[in-house]
This record gives structure tokens, sequence and C-alpha cells, in this order.
């Protein structure tokens, strides 16, 4: 006969928890993605004016690329870090320097202001976002296991998963509304 506590309902805090790392993925897949669509923008903005548009946007989804590169590093090189000092401070570390790294890239000079010093700047910054970004991303499975009741772990990592998703869609739907207005 199974134990009581083994139908154990996930608690409030537990239910907080899942919610947080949902929100908090979905804004990290808005942020990641919306590059892509502005890529066109930022590479006429952080390379010089007189480049053929060919190679505009070859250096635009390059830098674009850069971050997806960076991933597995992020995962390899602070992963132990999260196995050592817990997942929690980690995951809050990857959810900051996310959003810190693309702040810092909005509020970057021009390449007409700075010269070479602007896509230095701007390649360092999305390095540092993709790491940042290759971290959190599977942490946020592991912390989700580690912190609901067993019977919930499939629903509350397809929470997260389906949360990737609502980031992305969400950065389709404002990259409409900004093409279109």
């Amino acid at each position: 006969m199974p134990s009581r506590s083994q139908y154990a309902l996930m608690s409030s805090k537990d239910r907080n928890a899942v919610l947080f790392i949902c929100f908090s993925s979905a804004v990290a897949f808005f942020d990641f993605l919306i590059y892509l669509y502005l890529a066109d923008i930022i590479a006429a903005a952080f390379f010089p004016a007189n480049t053929s548009a060919a190679m505009a946007k070859i250096q635009g989804l390059g830098l674009f690329a850069i971050g997806y590169l960076a991933r597995p590093f992020g995962g390899v090189i602070f992963g132990r870090f999260g196995d050592i000092s817990g997942r929690k401070p980690i995951l809050l570390m990857s959810i900051l320097v996310t959003a810190a790294s693309l702040l810092a890239m909005a509020c970057l000079p021009t390449y007409a202001q700075w010269g070479m010093a602007a896509p230095a700047l701007f390649i360092i910054l999305r390095l540092i976002q993709g790491m940042a970004f290759g971290l959190f991303a599977p942490l946020a499975w592991v912390f989700v296991s580690e912190h609901v009741p067993r019977q919930y772990l499939s629903v509350a990592c397809s929470y997260v998963t389906a949360s990737f998703f609502v980031g992305v869609l969400f950065s389709n739907a404002f990259f409409l509304w900004l093409t279109n207005s």
C-alpha cells in the first residue's frame, strides 16, 4: 500500500518556485532570441556603414551565433559551481547575468561613436550572455526537479520546457508588433 506522503500535493512554496523558473525561462529565451530578429539593425549599428548588405547580414548573424557557441562553455565552466555552492545561487546569478548583459548591450555606443571598440564589447557581452544562458537552461530543469514532489516531476519539467517556447512566442510576437508599427 502506498504511503500517504507519496500522494502529497505540491506545496505553495514549490509551486511558486516552478512559476518563478517558468517566468524566468520565458524571459531568458525572449532576451536571447530577440537579437535574432534585430540582427540587421544591430549589425548596422556595430559595423562600418560602408559594408555590403550581404557582409552586414553575415556579421549580424555571426554575432548571434557567438551567443550559441558560448552556451556549452557556461554549463561546463560554471555548472560545477552549482554542484558545490548550490543550484539556487548559480541559477539566480545566471538570470541576472543574462539580463544585465542584455541591458549592457542595449546601452553600448555604436561603431560611429567608438569605432572597433563597440563591436568588440558587443562580442564580449554576447559571449557572457551566451554562457549565462547555457548555464540557465539545464539548471532550470535540475532546480525544478529538486523542488517538487516526485509525482509532479514530469509536469513541472514540462512547464519549464513550455515556458521556453512561451519566450520564443513572445519574441516572435514582439518582433511582429515592432515591424508593423
